[in-house]
């Protein structure tokens, strides 16, 4: 068979499994392979001598959240949230053995130092805010390192094949019994996606510095779940650039442990927190810190979105308005609350086009951002949020882009179905009711004297 043709069939060595161990991440990675997998199929790679598919986690609907929520708070995160304590309580069980999981978290803050996100960043101040994070699970095998469990699966290659595909249903299943979904991307997305991303280097490794990409990956020295969280989420406030955050967990002689580790695209908007430590070459992954006991933690899947106002005890609430995965979102209020949520949109890096009859309505704003590769009128070129405030909803669904409708504060019982929405109180502009996945706070708006000279300049 073709597994026969990279090593799965021969028995490693001692001094050669130590080996991999400890230079895992500079081994080939061999292009990857579909097998059957339920009602489709995963893509397969072989790398270092094991056997790695992924699993994707496609956000949940957008709700109303207080920013800053902590991990071990997820009735107040952005949504469903990934299950940390359930996955390493999985790799205590016997036949998770030859199982490691690594969780890589992508996204970023605020792109760019133009007037929108500089003005937002202001905002924000020292919150953590995700404006962009993705999820994506790779469930590794090592056949070699454990014969006896391989073996239960059959024998030769066959057996490292059955083995691997059994470990990433049991992953699949647990995240789906907490109600978090989970894909396998197949040969051809782990291609596209998983490897140009991480630069062909083997999951399972905490990486270390990239000259050629400008990348800066730091160890999380946590020893306990909040500090972990504390330390993990604050990248999103000190990164300008892309972010790849890291947890990998696997069994161990003591059990299960998660080791974290950052990298930063760019620069830092501050220092360090001291909970990060630089990586070099001269770190061994294996020797980062680690964290046992994560009961009740939830990573969030989504991002957080755009600050829309503050709850009645001055937290500061946000709402997913725009991504691939909202198809609509509306704002129901005056021109000003519009224009303040374009220009958060604009900062967390949704590209914005507006489709008006009203062009005047836009022109000052359009020339405040002074950005039209992200803000500029519907016939200047392309966009991910496509903003329409014409009436009569011309514009309909459209795959991948978000549609923002606008409407008057005077539109009478206005529904949006189970679309996010913003809507001002009509007797009170100050005040806005936000909703979403059954979760509505009202909320008093707020804003910053850059944000300001903005939206009315």
């Amino acid at each position: 068979m073709a597994l026969q043709d990279i090593g799965i069939g021969r028995r490693a060595s001692t001094r050669e499994r130590g080996r991999r161990r400890r230079v895992g991440h500079l081994e080939p990675v061999r292009a990857p392979f579909d097998a059957p997998f339920e009602d489709g199929f995963a893509g397969i790679r072989y790398v270092g001598g094991g056997l790695i598919t992924t699993l994707a986690v496609p956000p949940g609907s957008p709700r109303p959240h207080r920013l800053g929520s902590s991990w071990f708070a997820p009735a107040t995160s952005p949504g469903a949230g990934l299950p940390l304590d359930s996955l390493l309580q999985l790799l205590r069980r016997p036949d998770a053995a030859a199982t490691a999981i690594t969780v890589r978290i992508r996204g970023g803050g605020c792109p760019g130092d133009g007037p929108a996100p500089t003005a937002y960043r202001g905002l924000l101040g020292p919150l953590p805010a995700a404006a962009r994070r993705s999820i994506r699970l790779t469930v590794r095998t090592d056949p070699l390192l454990h014969p006896g469990l391989t073996a239960r699966y059959g024998a030769g290659p066959t057996a490292a094949l059955r083995a691997s595909l059994a470990a990433t249903r049991r992953v699949a299943a647990l995240l789906r019994g907490c109600g978090v979904s989970a894909v396998p991307l197949t040969a051809a997305q782990v291609t596209a996606t998983e490897l140009a991303a991480a630069g062909a280097s083997a999951p399972g490794s905490a990486g270390y510095d990239d000259a050629a990409t400008g990348t800066r990956r730091y160890s999380v020295s946590a020893t306990d779940g909040e500090t972990l969280c504390t330390a993990m989420e604050s990248v999103w406030n000190l990164a300008e650039g892309p972010v790849e955050c890291t947890l990998e967990l696997r069994p161990g002689d003591d059990g299960p442990a998660v080791c974290a580790s950052v990298g930063v695209t760019g620069s830092l908007c501050g220092s360090p927190p001291v909970h990060w430590t630089p990586l070099t070459g001269e770190v061994p992954a294996l020797a980062l810190p680690a964290v046992r006991d994560l009961a009740g933690a939830r990573l969030p899947i989504d991002d957080d979105g755009v600050i829309v106002g503050a709850d009645p005890d001055g937290r500061p609430v946000g709402l997913r308005l725009a991504g691939p995965d909202i198809a609509r979102a509306d704002v129901v209020g005056r021109l000003d609350l519009v224009r303040r949520i374009v220009v958060r949109l604009v900062a967390a890096g949704h590209t914005t086009a507006v489709f008006t009859e009203r062009p005047e309505r836009w022109a000052g704003l359009l020339d405040a951002v002074a950005d039209r590769g992200m803000l500029h009128a519907a016939a200047d070129g392309r966009a991910q949020v496509l903003l329409d405030d014409r009436p009569g909803a011309r514009l309909g669904p459209l795959d991948g882009h978000t549609i923002l409708r606008v409407h008057d504060d005077a539109d009478p019982g206005f529904d949006p179905g189970h679309h996010p929405l913003v809507r001002q109180d009509s007797g009170d502009p100050a005040v806005a009711e936000v909703s979403g996945g059954g979760r509505r706070i009202r909320v008093r708006l707020v804003a910053t004297p850059a944000e300001d000279a903005l939206v009315r300049g």
